[in-house]
């Protein structure tokens, strides 16, 4: 009763922002009490409360730690994987080799093949075979304020959706934002978005920052970049990045790559590929329907360029 009648009595933001202040001070409190005890840079986080990327922010300025690495799976999800390496570890087996994993691309995935015919079932669609120039045709789009979708490869595991099952906007127009918010998205207008961002642009772009894959934690972009990607940028001067590399994605990073040479900035505006109301596309189904059902300009699928006729 008495949080009811405090949250009656500020209102809901001045509740939530509360609750958030008082998340970040134990937390980093707690961290401070810890690497004084333990003085090492590198933290893991995993966990629902990881999920809050401006907690991890307040971790990352106002301690020591250098690094912070958030499971990708960081919820209730996350415990499949956790517990298939315990169990794997209780049957002797070798799992050295998830080292080699940066990114979390561990879902389904479909052939050219499996993908060709799905399109050809509907009759309100044309495609085009581009093959491996899907991402320069991919860029050029989103460079003229196109909304486009992507599919392809695996699909992400975990909440965050990191180019293979994407939707995809120009971070440079202030346009883009309020297309997908109010008519894919169906979500209020001031609700932002993250970017991809190549990671040889980190440093140009962020005032601190380490190079972080999974979209997990927010950095303070420099003054001077956040007039010319409005859609990348809360209106805290936040970004919450994908820093990509061409080993993590190479089609996501050769689109990325193609937008720089368009635009000046490699920067991609990228959110979920599902649309209000619906879970993450799976199937290249999921994928026509959900681009047939909004105003997706374009889909990209395993290197088909999808238009509605």
């Amino acid at each position: 009763m008495f949080l009811k009648n405090e949250r009656a009595r500020i209102g809901d933001e001045g509740f939530c922002a509360v609750v958030q202040d008082y998340l970040e001070d134990t937390i980093v409190d707690y961290l401070k009490c810890v690497y004084e005890k333990y003085p090492i840079e590198n933290l893991c986080l995993s966990g629902g409360v990881s999920a809050n990327i401006i907690m991890s922010l307040n971790i990352y300025e106002r301690t020591n730690i250098k690094n912070i690495f958030v499971l990708p799976s960081m919820a209730d999800d996350g415990l499949a994987l956790g517990s298939a390496i315990l169990t794997a570890l209780k049957f002797n087996q070798d799992i050295s080799w998830l080292k080699n994993f940066q990114m979390p691309y561990f879902g389904d995935s479909y052939s050219r093949e499996q993908v060709k015919k799905a399109l050809e079932i509907y009759p309100n669609i044309s495609f085009e075979d581009l093959k491996d120039e899907w991402p320069k045709h991919a860029a050029l789009s989103v460079s003229k304020g196109k909304v486009c979708a992507l599919f392809h490869g695996k699909m992400e595991f975990g909440p965050r959706a990191l180019g293979n099952r994407s939707i995809i906007g120009n971070p440079m127009l202030e346009e883009t934002r309020r297309i997908i918010n109010s008519k894919v998205k169906m979500r209020p207008s001031y609700q932002p978005f993250c970017p991809s961002i190549l990671e040889e642009e980190r440093e140009r772009l962020f005032e601190n920052s380490f190079s972080h894959k999974h979209m997990a934690i927010a950095f303070r972009m420099k003054e001077e970049f956040i007039k010319d990607l409005p859609c990348a940028v809360h209106v805290d001067g936040t970004a919450r990045p994908q820093f990509v590399e061409e080993a993590d994605n190479p089609d996501y990073y050769s689109y990325l790559k193609a937008l720089k040479d368009i635009t000046g900035y490699g920067v991609s505006l990228n959110t979920s590929f599902n649309l209000h109301g619906r879970t993450i596309v799976r199937t290249p189904q999921d994928a026509i329907l959900d681009f047939l059902d909004c105003n997706i300009d374009e889909l990209y699928i395993e290197g088909f360029k999808v238009k509605a006729k």
